[in-house]
């Protein structure tokens, strides 16, 4: 096989879920088993537990600890975006994969043998979130403002996963194959840089998702190039019960790819699901033996709570509340 798969890892965390993001490629990735895998530490931070870089090593995975991203180290998105612009210049492999640390694989993921008419393959967003749905959007003034600044000229369009509603080419940065030879990771970096730089950020001030809005920028400019993993893929496994038709009753054994995000931190998170997953399923029975992870938390599950309470009140409410990252605000003259 002809790919390489990349993550981040920082102390914390991040730490069992790269672990377990390791051992599922190594226990499920059928023909990709075998394939390299490279852990990044891009940013200057406390050292990982010697069970870590032990764990590391057993499972065959690179650690790289060059401080790549030295210009935005405040903003630890930006990691997978320096992590995958070295990797395009500097690893053999013409296949590279990125994979968030909270995912796992649990089948083989064949749609990353690109054909020769795709440089990319990824899923769009779940929910529309800092998209836009086009002309009269909230958010489609950032959005024309972006595509200037990043110098495109034809806006292409895809379908949210959960409700199909069309919207701006804006996909999940969680799992994202590329070709190398297409350069696509140094145009993201670059048009990320310049982003920040003009200090072109949604109106919020809410940096949170700046690495998927570049990077909808950059294949923006290519969009005929880029080619769509189904649900199978980047599995968005706590919205389960609000999934329709298939998407929301597919069992482990029938997926690639999952994204569990927090939610492996919470006991019983895998039983709580609904509609309820198999049981008996070597994929649910290898997976339950390495959760929960410590520590851990009791968030209800989504599609499980009164619906008039926001998920960030919930959060907020049980100790778990995201942190926000902003830029520093740049003084008009």
């Amino acid at each position: 096989m002809n790919h390489s798969f990349l993550f981040c890892i920082e102390a914390g965390y991040l730490e069992p879920q790269s672990l377990l993001l390791a051992r599922s490629i190594r226990r499920w990735g059928g023909r990709y088993a075998c394939c390299p895998i490279h852990a990044f530490q891009p940013r200057q931070g406390p050292p990982l537990a010697p069970t870590t870089l032990d764990g590391l090593q057993a499972l065959g995975v690179v650690l790289h600890e060059e401080p790549l991203n030295h210009e935005h180290r405040f903003y630890p998105f930006a990691n997978k975006i320096y992590a995958c612009a070295w990797a395009e210049e500097m690893l053999q492999e013409e296949i590279l994969v990125f994979c968030d640390s909270d995912t796992i694989f649990l089948g083989e993921p064949s749609a990353f043998d690109l054909n020769l008419a795709l440089d990319a393959a990824l899923q769009p967003v779940v929910l529309v979130g800092q998209g836009s749905t086009g002309p009269g959007h909230p958010h489609d003034d950032f959005w024309q403002q972006m595509y200037q600044i990043a110098g495109v000229k034809h806006t292409p369009y895809v379908n949210t996963m959960e409700r199909g509603i069309p919207i701006r080419g804006y996909w999940n940065a969680g799992l994202i194959a590329v070709r190398r030879s297409a350069g696509i990771c140094k145009q993201w970096l670059q048009i990320f840089r310049l982003l920040m730089k003009v200090n072109h950020i949604p109106p919020s001030g809410n940096i949170n998702n700046l690495d998927q809005l570049s990077l909808a920028a950059t294949l923006a400019r290519f969009p005929e190039r880029i080619g769509y993993l189904g649900y199978h893929y980047n599995y968005a496994l706590p919205r389960r019960a609000l999934f329709r038709g298939s998407m929301g009753s597919v069992d482990l054994d029938e997926l690639i790819h999952i994204h569990y995000h927090r939610w492996f931190n919470r006991s019983g998170f895998l039983e709580l699901l609904k509609p309820p997953l198999g049981r008996d399923t070597p994929e649910y029975q290898w997976l339950k033996s390495f959760l929960p992870f410590q520590p851990t938390m009791d968030e209800p599950l989504h599609g499980q709570v009164d619906t008039q309470i926001s998920r960030a009140e919930l959060r907020q409410r049980h100790g778990t509340a995201r942190p926000r990252y902003q830029t520093k605000k740049i003084r008009k003259p």
